[in-house]
């Protein structure tokens, strides 16, 4: 994804209404923004005023305001006693520590966002496989019902360098080969925790590279994508110990086409800009398979890692409101990333994948899913 024109929206928004010495602070922060490159200067981005200015007098962003939420009901199955020692044999409540992996989607950017005004944050809080907020569901909010002391979860706002970040080490605009920064640090963050305590560990990734995949078949080819995760593996392999990884394929981004008209038209193109080529259609199930591959490769390889897909956002739909329109209450302002909303319903998806036996295939989400209670003794999957 290059720059989206949304930065220098907000620009020129607050070039009509505000000080300058605010424009230009605010301008300077959307473009030192990590999720977006390309443009650099707000003088390239002037060219867009116009169609810009017209597309915010008609905006209307999102909202999920008095929505409600799978509520979270199941009796907790304890921990095990003696600590387990074998990956595929733990319990929910023996995950002691949440880190996670991956881009803008695993760091929540704009979740939290009401308006353009806003997007440019990245609300870890809500981030659906390691936030930990007290509003919607998350991964580690549904395992604390099994162990309180689950730590690494993040909160508030901010980048991968950010203290309330913790264990959430995504970093907004990430590729699937540029992960070793991430690795290191999430490693060197782990460094100051007991090692033998069992870590659940989100690897989402795939996203930008879908989105650039038609610009660039080389770099972004399957055989690059599945190489290029599994040196994500290999690389906490080598380095960690008591480590549960679920790999989440990133979602259909063909999809966005669905999404016109507005704002979301405008910034298809800026923001993503190979939804609608027939190359990128045919590369997304590759990317799927890829993981399924590394799933297989991995398998029974060691006792105390243990690598597993969850697929739940494979083969999804966009949600539908009653006159047929996508439900934008499922989208941030940019018509891209997940609202605060889709992450509650990302967490339920990956918690009920976490749930399934190995003998029935795992599902994925559909809108208004419950959220499955494991039995006792019921592993994690």
């Amino acid at each position: 994804m290059i720059i989206t024109v949304v930065a220098f929206f907000c620009f020129f928004l607050l070039a009509a209404t505000g000080p300058s010495h605010e424009r230009e602070l605010f301008a300077q922060q959307l473009l030192d923004s990590q999720i977006y490159g390309g443009i650099k200067t707000i003088e390239d981005a002037k060219i867009f005023y116009d169609t810009l200015k017209l597309a915010f007098e008609n905006y209307t962003a999102p909202t999920d305001e008095g929505l409600p939420y799978a509520p979270f009901a199941c009796t907790s199955t304890g921990r095990s006693n003696p600590r387990p020692t074998n990956a595929r044999r733990l319990l929910p409540g023996d995950i002691d520590l949440v880190g996670s992996i991956g881009d803008s989607l695993t760091a929540a950017f704009g979740a939290d966002a009401t308006s353009i005004i806003n997007l440019f944050n990245d609300f870890r809080a809500s981030s659906f496989p390691i936030g930990g907020s007290g509003i919607i569901n998350t991964l580690p909010n549904f395992l604390f019902e099994f162990n309180p002391n689950v730590q690494g979860f993040s909160t508030g706002t901010g980048n991968a360098d950010s203290a309330a970040a913790r264990l959430n080490v995504a970093v907004s605009g990430a590729r699937s080969y540029d992960l070793t920064t991430q690795v290191n640090m999430l490693v060197q963050k782990l460094g100051s925790f007991d090692p033998t305590l069992w870590k659940h560990i989100s690897l989402f990734i795939g996203g930008n590279d879908l989105c650039d995949s038609c610009n660039d078949r080389t770099r972004f080819s399957k055989a690059n994508y599945k190489n290029n995760v599994n040196a994500v593996i290999q690389g906490l392999r080598s380095r960690l110990r008591n480590v549960f990884i679920s790999l989440i394929p990133p979602p259909d981004i063909t999809l966005l086409g669905e999404l016109t008209g507005g704002l979301c038209g405008i910034l298809r193109p800026f923001e993503c800009s190979c939804p609608k080529d027939p190359y990128t259609k045919a590369l997304y199930p590759q990317y799927v398979a890829a993981l399924d591959e590394l799933e297989r490769e991995w398998a029974n390889k060691e006792t105390d890692f243990h690598v597993t897909i969850q697929p739940f956002l494979e083969l999804i739909n966009i949600p539908k409101l009653p006159n047929g329109r996508p439900d934008m209450t499922y989208f941030a302002p940019d018509c891209f990333h997940f609202s605060r909303k889709a992450h509650d319903a990302a967490s339920v998806g990956l918690w009920n994948n976490l749930m399934e036996a190995p003998a029935v295939k795992k599902r994925t989400w559909v809108v208004g899913e419950p959220i499955e209670c494991p039995k006792a003794g019921q592993f994690l999957q």
